[in-house]
């Protein structure tokens, strides 16, 4: 690890770098506190943004950066999956100096009800989560603005049967409309009404896919990743 001069004026340049990429209406603070949701104990966050920011819109995320002098292996994404987990913030995000193992990115990868991505300082210009905007609210209530979906990857070496042209699952934050991105790039959402129903990509790439909602008392899914929500077959 750098000595303290470094790290803190690392954590400088990301502060700074956000500061520019964040909307007019985002408040992007340094060196900040939240108390944790389980620990109980006040937790502190490198650099955290609220409001409306490029790509995410209304959103609350923590960014936790790591001045290594090796690369970030899947501990430490981990500790950060714990550490997000416990403030409560939308998204985490976790900036190194010198990237990260391959068993750390797909660590991230498989988080399962949450949030993080983990990019490399160099390539903080050019991140953007990836979020879309959902289908199912747009259609359905036009007059007001749609919920937001963001996409987590499959882990190509454990794809569901029959998807092995899938990319990514995401759940609607508003709705809770599943929406499914393949390979030809077309992203397909279906509202509850749909569930075990085969559904075509609307890129037609080839697929069909269905997905079965449990919801608890609050009309929340019981089943917190989407990803085990869903399966595909060739059409």
């Amino acid at each position: 690890m750098s000595g303290d001069r470094d790290w803190r004026a690392y954590e400088t340049q990301i502060f700074t770098r956000l500061k520019e990429m964040a909307g007019p209406d985002a408040e992007v603070t340094f060196d900040v506190k939240l108390m944790g949701c389980y620990s109980g104990v006040d937790r502190q966050i490198d650099v955290l943004v609220r409001g409306s920011f490029i790509g995410i819109g209304e959103a609350t995320m923590a960014v936790d950066c790591k001045c290594f002098s090796t690369k970030v292996d899947a501990k430490q994404v981990e500790m950060v999956m714990g550490f997000v987990d416990d403030v409560g913030t939308d998204i985490g995000l976790l900036v190194t100096t010198e990237g990260f193992t391959p068993a750390a990115k797909r660590r991230a990868k498989g988080a399962r009800g949450m949030r993080l991505d983990v990019v490399p300082y160099e390539d903080l210009a050019e991140w953007e989560p990836d979020l879309v905007w959902c289908h199912v609210c747009t259609d359905l209530q036009s007059d007001d603005f749609p919920g937001g979906v963001y996409m987590q990857p499959f882990d190509r070496r454990n794809l569901p049967p029959g998807g092995e042209l899938a990319e990514a699952v995401g759940r609607c934050e508003r709705c809770q409309a599943i929406h499914v991105r393949c390979a030809c790039g077309a992203t397909s959402g279906a509202y509850d009404e749909q569930a075990d129903e085969w559904l075509e990509c609307e890129g037609g790439c080839g697929i069909d896919w269905r997905f079965d909602v449990e919801l608890d008392r609050d009309a929340l899914p019981l089943v917190e990743d989407p990803r085990e929500q869903v399966e595909f077959r060739r059409a």
